[in-house]
This record gives structure tokens, sequence and C-alpha cells, in this order.
């Protein structure tokens, strides 16, 4: 369905926000993927700490209706309360747990500051995503729920919550941080020079996402959204100017 889904606006940290227009189609293509790739179904508990103007929250409200999962909801003014967390995770034996990696830690700092045990042993799959992972935190995770497995996520709003993922079995202590991953299904990633080329592994260059999950563009502002999504016609596709550099890894 290419009828708009939902407008989330960006954060505004480079610039004033912009409203993002997402398809149906594109958040599917991501959710759809996620559930596959994961086996998430009806015997899931997802705990849902993401505000709803954030676009984490797209997967809490809408992978229930995909997948038939419960979502466990924190109480009204207790969204930001570590305590409350680790009632709610435990009382409802809570299996799935996507939130930025700030949250994770915060969770874990409690739980050790007040002597708690592990805070939510029942989770099997850890979602960490929209900000800098801590080399340290997959493993401080694991401590707490030894069968549980660690996702790192990125994209952009602009592409449907998620573009990539990588899962971490073990942190190499050769890395200066979690990779970035491979991109998700109908998704791609390409690193380019200043001229639109593709650059070789280990040679850096400025980030760009292809695939089914990029948006329309921003929601009256066509200008900006002529900016950053661009055709590229050497490579038959449109792209997503993310404005961060990476490069490929050898691998």
């Amino acid at each position: 369905n290419s009828s708009v889904a939902y407008i989330m606006f960006t954060s505004g940290t480079t610039g004033t926000p912009k409203g993002v227009s997402i398809t149906h189609h594109a958040a599917v293509n991501t959710l759809q993927d996620c559930q596959a790739r994961w086996d998430i179904g009806h015997g899931d508990r997802l705990f849902g700490v993401s505000e709803f103007s954030f676009d984490l929250s797209v997967f809490d409200l809408f992978m229930p209706a995909l997948s038939g999962c419960a979502l466990v909801l924190a109480q009204e003014g207790r969204e930001a309360d570590p305590q409350g967390w680790v009632a709610l995770a435990r009382e409802h034996r809570v299996t799935v747990w996507n939130s930025v990696p700030a949250i994770m830690e915060m969770l874990l700092d409690y739980a050790q500051a007040m002597a708690l045990g592990a805070p939510a042993p029942s989770v099997r799959l850890w979602m960490a995503s929209g900000d800098w992972i801590g080399l340290g935190l997959p493993g401080r995770l694991r401590q707490c729920a030894p069968q549980s497995r660690f996702i790192a996520l990125g994209g952009a709003t602009e592409a449907a919550i998620w573009s990539n993922s990588f899962e971490v079995h073990a942190v190499d202590p050769a890395w200066p941080s979690i990779p970035y991953g491979r991109p998700l299904a109908n998704q791609r990633f390409y690193i380019l020079d200043a001229l639109g080329r593709c650059c070789p592994p280990a040679v850096k260059g400025m980030l760009f996402i292809a695939g089914q999950g990029l948006a329309t563009g921003y929601v009256q502002d066509q200008p900006r959204t002529d900016q950053v999504f661009t055709l590229h016609s050497g490579l038959g596709q449109r792209l997503y100017r993310t404005g961060d550099l990476g490069r490929l890894r050898m691998d």
C-alpha cells in the first residue's frame, strides 16, 4: 500500500524538525523482516518504553498486530522509572525489549544498585538502536539473561524505523565500536565518494540508504526533500543521504 501510514518528525538535532512521510509498504517491509528474522510470535511479550513521538514506538505499536504478541506498557507517569520496568518485566515475563541503549543501561544500573539480581531474566531478544551502543552493554545484558540475543539496529527516521542490523555474539577486543551491520530485507546501503562513486572496502565515504524502506519525503518541504532524496543514475536507485560517514568492512 503506497498511501501514508504515519508522519514522524525528526529530532531536529541537525536543524528544524522535519515531518517524514512513511508509507504502509515501507513500514510493513521493516516489520515483516523483523518478525521473520527473530521469530516474533504470539508467545512473545514486547515491552514498550519509547515515546510515541519516537519511531521505535512504530515497532511497539504494530508488531503485536502483525505477529500476535502482547504489548506491555509502563504505567502513566512511570515511563522513565526503572523500578517500574523491573516490576513489569518480571510480572509479565517480557521476552522482547526494544529501546535505546541508555534505557538498557538504566535498567542494569538500577538493578545493580538495588542488588536485585537479573532485572529481566525472561528477555530472549534485546533490540538496541537510536544511539551509540557501549561495547560493554551486550555482555552485561547476557549476564542477566544468559539465553538472550543482542541485536544492534540502525537507520534513519527517513527509512522506516531501521535499515540494518547486527547480532553481537561476542565483542571483538579490536572493535572500536559495534559494527553497523548488514541491510534488512529489501534495503541497501552504499558508501559513496564526493563524485557519487562507490567506495571500496575500508575507504571512508558518505552513507546512503536505498530500498523499500525509504520515505516519500518531507511533508510540505520539497526543497529539503530534493536535497537528500535523489535518484542515482549509475546505480539505478533512489537514495537517501544520511549525512553520516561510513566504510565497508573487509568482510
